[in-house]
């Protein structure tokens, strides 16, 4: 038959190269799009409103996103991803970026640099990515306060078309279906900085509520620094 084929016809493909080779299957719009940082980032935002059960587990996931340049960005929430001390890692490729954030790993993985770092009141650690894996065993670093964990992604601009950055219009980051949260499940807590402008611009997304902050504001709704 025209139409057979054989394992020779089948290319099995690690998840950074199947990523970066079909990225419209996680972010809709391919790498030369001159949207396509500020869409990394939306997505991104829109796993943080409507994480994993695992991570939500019963509550509001509380975030933070700051914008440190045209390709760079990290976002702090509430949900710490520590293994058991004497236990392995767990996440992806024996890392410390759990494998509940499948997101965060495809953006890792068109990345040229990811830093990943969780914290558990007295007990953190932190730990550098080459795209998916690791650059060496994660380390012991001072614990901030709280709980949480922290990942620093920079894009790679090699990957990208020319010019590409970030949109400092942060209305671009309102899900599309953020007034429909009820229906779609959504229920998180953000706060997105962009540190690029020297105001320091805020947008703030309550689930269905999103609005611009005041820069000179004292409001901290994630209390996460």
């Amino acid at each position: 038959m025209e139409n057979e084929y054989s394992a020779a016809d089948i290319t099995v493909l690690e998840f950074r190269e199947s990523v970066r080779r079909h990225p419209g299957m996680y972010f809709g719009i391919g790498p030369t799009h001159p949207d396509f940082p500020t869409r990394v980032l939306r997505r991104l935002i829109e796993w943080q409103l409507a994480p994993a059960p695992s991570v939500r587990a019963g509550r509001v996931l509380r975030t933070v996103a700051d914008i440190h340049g045209p390709l760079a960005f990290t976002v702090t929430d509430d949900h710490p991803d520590l293994p058991e001390p004497g236990t392995p890692m767990g996440g992806y490729f024996d890392s410390l970026l759990a494998r509940d954030r499948w997101l965060h790993a495809a953006i890792a993985a068109i990345s040229t640099r990811t830093a990943v770092e969780s914290w558990n009141h007295s007990r953190a650690l932190r730990q550098q990515l080459d795209g998916t894996t690791p650059t060496a065993p994660a380390r012991p670093v001072p614990a901030r306060p709280g709980a949480g964990t922290r990942i620093a992604f920079h894009l790679d601009p090699a990957y990208l078309g020319p010019n590409a950055a970030i949109t400092t219009d942060l209305t671009a980051f309102i899900p599309p279906d953020l007034a429909d949260a009820k229906a779609h499940d959504i229920g998180g807590h953000i706060t997105i900085r962009d540190h690029r402008t020297p105001s320091g611009v805020r947008l703030r997304l309550l689930s269905r509520n999103p609005r611009v902050l005041d820069p000179r504001s004292r409001q901290n709704p994630c209390r996460l620094r």
